[in-house]
């Protein structure tokens, strides 16, 4: 595996395991379009799913964060290598650099983005899901004759 191969793989885990919701929500709203209800507010699955969701109002930014000055510092590498391959090679690399350059700064400023509604989506999600909790236990069970 290369060095870049290892660095995308340690990204979407930092993603998956740091942002709960946020992540569900964003790729909802860009992609699969699915509706918001079907995504928050689901029920605590077990004591660790309370704590994991408790964790992400906290981590969820600040892996953003990482992942935005990440980014952007890539976005930057690949700026001043297009420069560096205008200067002294070949343009088709240089245009594949700056190409890059413009991917990832767009990646950056989606990120960036994703910093302070995550707090409020995990927020949400993990009071909706309390509330579903105590619906669920104070709900008398139901016999079927």
């Amino acid at each position: 595996m290369s060095f870049e191969e290892t660095l995308n793989v340690s990204r979407a885990l930092l993603l998956v395991c740091t942002n709960g919701v946020m992540d569900e929500v964003a790729d909802s709203m860009l992609c699969t379009l699915k509706p918001l209800s079907s995504i928050l507010f689901k029920p605590f699955q077990s004591y660790s799913d309370g704590f994991f969701r408790a964790s992400t109002v906290f981590t969820a930014p600040i892996a953003y964060t990482i992942l935005s000055i990440d980014h952007l510092l890539q976005s930057l590498f690949y700026a001043i290598k297009g420069l560096y391959l205008l200067a002294f090679s070949d343009r088709e690399d240089a245009d594949k650099s700056f190409v890059l350059a413009k991917e990832t700064l767009f990646t950056t400023a989606v990120l960036t983005c994703c910093i302070i509604p995550s707090i409020f989506f995990n927020l949400a999600d993990l009071g909706g899901a309390g509330i579903n909790l105590i619906r669920e236990i104070s709900s008398p069970a139901t016999v079927s004759p």
